[in-house]
């Protein structure tokens, strides 16, 4: 038998999976292995959000229905994920150079990342380029190879970040070369 809480769990899980439909591959697939992290948070903030709009409202959201309690804490989790992201845009500052970025985005062409992604940009790049785990130091990408490991996951959050906007807003929407987008973002390649 599930508890109150497993079942919150799955159904927000169902309606999180039910919204990628209509999406491109890259899209929804980012967002199939990002569904579990979303509910979890969600799961974990949405009561404290619920109070919230209570306060304002003067009603007991759980008792109305009305979902504002997940609304607030996805509005919440966006408002934080960007303060932490300019906080920490800085510290890629000169670690990065532009045939470095170059190489990335042809590897990641387009993608959307998800959170197990971000444990994998190295490997990622390795699988990319045909290099094995064993032989990486000896490519061309050995360099790149060590700077992606030594990067903490907040940095590799943040790269993989400034990857997506480079490629579907700097390039795509923008027309900027990737150092000239990097810059807007307050990250300075070398």
């Amino acid at each position: 038998m599930k508890t109150t809480e497993e079942e919150k769990m799955l159904s927000i899980m169902q309606d999180l999976m039910g919204m990628r439909y209509g999406w491109s591959f890259a899209a929804q697939q980012a967002w199939t292995f990002s569904v579990s992290y979303i509910a979890s948070y969600l799961n974990e903030h949405a009561a404290q959000s619920e109070e919230a709009v209570e306060a304002v409202n003067g009603e007991n959201a759980n008792e109305t229905g009305d979902g504002k309690g997940s609304e607030v804490a996805t509005f919440m989790a966006a408002g934080r994920l960007d303060w932490l992201l300019r906080s920490t845009r800085p510290s890629l500052n000169g670690l990065l150079s532009e045939k470095d970025v170059a190489t990335l985005l042809n590897c990641y062409r387009g993608e959307m990342f998800f959170p197990g992604q971000f444990e994998c940009l190295a490997s990622d790049l390795c699988d990319h380029r045909g290099v094995g785990p064993k032989t990486y130091k000896t490519s061309s990408i050995a360099g790149l190879v060590e700077k992606l490991l030594k990067l903490s996951p907040i940095q590799r959050v943040t790269l993989a970040d400034a990857l997506e906007q480079t490629w579907h807003r700097g390039m795509k929407q923008e027309d900027k070369s990737p150092k000239e987008f990097f810059a807007t973002l307050g990250i300075e390649l070398t």
